[in-house]
């Protein structure tokens, strides 16, 4: 069923009613199963306009005695919003009344699957007397204020709601239509704006959403459109006629223009720069115009590679031809024209002051006004991670990219959905155990710098690699070299899907030789305050977190397997603070580890214990959820992680027989 709920997600209703018709005639099948295939296949038929068909076909499922009342319910709930729908209320307050019976009788107590539940179907009777309007209202409202505190999916869930009660809801498809836009859901967004403009052609917040919707996915002169004709209407809207402006500028291609700050004094911090900077903006590089090299030496001699970073990044330099301007510090006019022209400032060295006052007050009064990313590697820790974000700002294809990431991440479900079964695995000293384990009952999915052990891919044949660090794989670092030319030679041997933050997702595909991009997947990040979401096939996006278990592994594994197995993740006793943790031999990169601590000195003045409890905190968090949602998680390695320890098997290390987690080895009461 999960194949029909792609195709539906893609667009391609033929091929899912097709899949759910197949699910509908497979023998030995519950009763739940097949009522819940049922009520897929009548949301798609509403989806399609065919309510007659949906209607029909929930009505033959409720005659089915084998059904059991939780599913009768739901199927009962269903009919009543088509009647809602059809604006018979009578019909659709009946329909209510005898799910609430069927509810009250106690062996409902949840309520159904979609649309709502026993609880909803007694709100629900009540606005099948007219009020229906009233409700949407209010669940609209709901459904924003949740958006406002980051709270997706409980404002998609009231936004349904509220679609089920009407589907034309001009503010309930604004709604949505957004929701889709933020989590990726391009063509489900774009259907939910033109219905509303269908309606109401010049809704002024849906006229701005759609238009900012095809501007993103490069579709600029439809937007440019449909702006123009809303100002025929309201030619004394200003705000609208600014942002038709603003992408008539996108149309004529204006590319960025960037300006380095402070000016370089010694050839070897010029190289160092002038070399990172080759690696992180060469995926855009069709999107700058100029960069501005300011200079206080007396000339330029040949820059010399420094020995700690990738030497693959020489390659790079023809992408930059004509693009480059070094400029002497000393002359306020240059100062001046190229701050002016600046779009983006990259200040490399965060204290510095200028010897002429002048030139000193004029960059920083321009600084101030423009985007700046702070890239100071003696000082900012996390100066890869700035390099990489304004990296993928500047990528116009975003859209595009996140669409086809999505896309791909539904192929790599499909190629996985056979397995109940996942194994995860980290890098710790006991990542050795993996190779007394017969994974052949599941799916095994690899992390980080593991790639480099040949003995133990061989053994894993993974089906994914996921991994995330801003410098230890996709940064400039020799390091970070050495992990690529791992990968790709694993890449060449399984064939295996590479996961990552959809950041990292033009940088790899660039960087990367073209017969490895068609496994390439970027999962977008959410703020801070985004909810943990243990399910890519409704949203895909995750929480961010500092390690690539909570960040990717989990979130991944969860979507696919209902048994997930962990190893490798070792953690390690809080006294040993020296640092994050201790990791296999043979899966490590520790001969050019002198050599990353060079290139991004500031990343390891950190506090590892800091690190090390808030990452066991989250971790806890994390498995706790999925355990709530049916997970079972089971940890096969001795580990220091509480959250681990308490959901070891009974004789850790030994080969798992599916048995629940956290009840036969609990360190903790």
């Amino acid at each position: 069923m999960r194949e029909g709920n792609d195709y539906v997600r893609s667009g391609m209703y033929d091929e899912a009613e097709r899949k759910y018709r197949d699910v509908l005639s497979a023998e030995r099948m519950s009763r739940d199963h097949w009522a819940a295939a049922v009520l897929e296949l009548g949301q798609l038929y509403l989806k399609m306009g065919d309510d007659d068909k949906a209607e029909g076909l929930f009505m033959e499922a409720c005659c089915f005695q084998e059904v059991s009342p939780k599913s009768r319910s739901a199927l009962m709930q269903a009919m009543a919003y088509i009647h809602l729908k059809k604006k018979d209320h009578g019909r659709a307050r009946e329909a209510f009344n005898h799910a609430m019976e069927i509810d009250r009788a106690g062996e409902n107590t949840e309520g159904g699957t979609a649309p709502g539940g026993g609880k909803e179907a007694c709100r629900s009777s009540a606005y099948c007397n007219g009020d229906a309007a009233g409700e949407t209202g209010r669940l609209n409202k709901q459904g924003e204020d949740l958006f406002a505190r980051g709270d997706i999916e409980g404002a998609l869930s009231c936004f349904k709601k509220a679609l089920a009660i009407d589907p034309d809801d001009t503010t309930a498809n604004n709604n949505m239509g957004v929701v889709c836009m933020q989590t990726g859901m391009f063509r489900e967004s774009t259907a939910r704006f033109l219905r509303v403009l269908k309606k109401d052609p010049y809704n002024r917040d849906t006229t701005i959403n759609c238009a900012e919707l095809l501007k993103s996915t490069g579709d600029v002169a439809s937007a440019i459109r449909l702006y123009q004709a809303y100002i025929t209407v309201y030619p004394d809207d200003e705000e609208i006629r600014q942002l038709m402006t603003d992408i008539m500028d996108m149309k004529e291609n204006k590319d960025l223009n960037i300006i380095y700050v402070p000016a370089f004094d010694t050839a070897e911090s010029l190289a160092d720069q002038y070399y990172r900077m080759l690696w992180y903006m060469h995926p855009v590089a069709e999107s700058i115009r100029h960069i501005h090299i300011p200079l206080s030496l007396d000339n330029i001699t040949e820059l010399k590679l420094p020995g700690y970073l990738d030497p693959e990044i020489v390659k790079l330099e023809s992408r930059f031809k004509g693009k480059i301007t070094f400029f002497p510090d000393n002359e306020p006019y240059l100062w001046s024209r190229y701050l002016e022209d600046a779009d983006i400032v990259m200040k490399w060295k965060l204290d510095f002051t200028h010897d002429d006052d002048g030139i000193d007050r004029l960059v920083r009064d321009r600084i101030e006004k423009k985007k700046s990313w702070d890239i100071d590697r003696e000082k900012v820790q996390q100066d890869g991670l700035m390099y990489l974000r304004m990296s993928h700002d500047a990528n116009r294809n975003r859209t595009a990219d996140l669409q086809e990431s999505r896309e791909k991440f539904g192929d790599f479900m499909k190629r996985v959905e056979h397995a109940r079964k996942g194994y995860i695995f980290g890098t710790g000293p006991s990542l050795d155990e993996a190779m007394n384990h017969d994974f052949s009952d599941g799916v095994t999915i690899a992390c980080n710098s593991m790639v480099k052990n040949e003995r133990l891919m061989e053994h894993l044949n993974p089906e994914a690699v996921v991994f995330g660090d801003p410098i230890f794989h996709a940064g400039c670092s020799r390091y970070a070299g050495e992990f690529r030319k791992h990968l790709y030679r694993l890449l060449d041997k399984y064939n295996a899907h590479i996961i990552v933050p959809f950041r990292d997702y033009k940088l790899y595909s660039e960087n990367m030789p073209p017969k490895y991009r068609g496994r390439l997947i970027g999962i977008p990040t959410g703020g801070y305050d985004e909810p943990l979401n243990l399910n890519l096939n409704d949203m895909f996006i995750v929480k961010p977190t500092k390690n690539i278990l909570t960040l990717l592994m989990i979130p991944v594994a969860c979507t696919a397997f209902e048994e997930i197995g962990i190893m490798g993740c070792d953690g390690r006793k809080i006294e040993d603070n020296r640092y994050f943790w201790a990791h296999h031999k043979e899966s490590q990169f520790n001969e050019q580890m002198e050599g990353i601590k060079k290139a991004h000195p500031a990343f390891f003045a950190i506090d590892y214990n800091d690190y090390y409890i808030t990452h066991c905190e989250i971790l806890e968090t994390w498995l706790a959820e999925a355990e709530r949602a049916g997970k079972t998680i089971l940890n096969l390695t001795e580990s220091y992680i509480p959250a681990l320890q308490k959901r070891s098997a009974s004789t850790v290390g030994t080969p798992w027989s599916g048995q629940s987690a956290g009840q036969e080895n609990s360190t903790e009461q």
